[in-house]
């Protein structure tokens, strides 16, 4: 579903088990618009959602402020991308894909799988979500 700038969208937010509404109206993003990348030049790395991942051992996890565990960080994201619009960048760190806690690089190839993905991604000390389609 897409909505036009200046347009407003009614939100329902769930926060501790607890319904919150509110209007939003949509603004133009402040930063200029990405050129989209032509067809002839995609590569087979930059088919389906725009992102490449690489793993992030325990101790560099630890050393980013994170548990001591094994995560999925982004390492590219190709402009013009499902990734790219929907604001995500190189070095956040995905901490749930599709409902699955802390996954690894292969497990988010893997919930991505059918052109759609959901993720809660970390970016220093703030979460957000991120719905990509293909």
């Amino acid at each position: 579903m897409s909505h036009d700038v200046g347009s407003t969208v009614n939100l329902e937010i769930i926060r501790g088990g607890q319904r919150y509404g509110t209007n939003v109206v949509l603004a133009a993003r402040p930063e200029q618009p990405v050129p989209p990348v032509p067809a002839q030049q995609v590569t087979p790395q930059q088919a389906g959602l725009g992102m490449s991942l690489r793993e992030v051992s325990p101790q560099q996890a630890q050393a980013m402020g994170l548990q001591s565990k094994t995560y999925a960080i982004i390492s590219q994201v190709v402009p013009g991308s499902s990734a790219d619009r929907n604001g995500l960048k190189v070095g956040d760190v995905i901490v749930e894909a599709d409902g699955t806690a802390d996954p690894t690089p292969a497990q988010v190839q893997q919930a991505a799988a059918d052109g759609v993905l959901v993720l809660r991604v970390r970016r220093r000390d703030s979460f957000f979500y991120a719905a990509l389609k293909k």
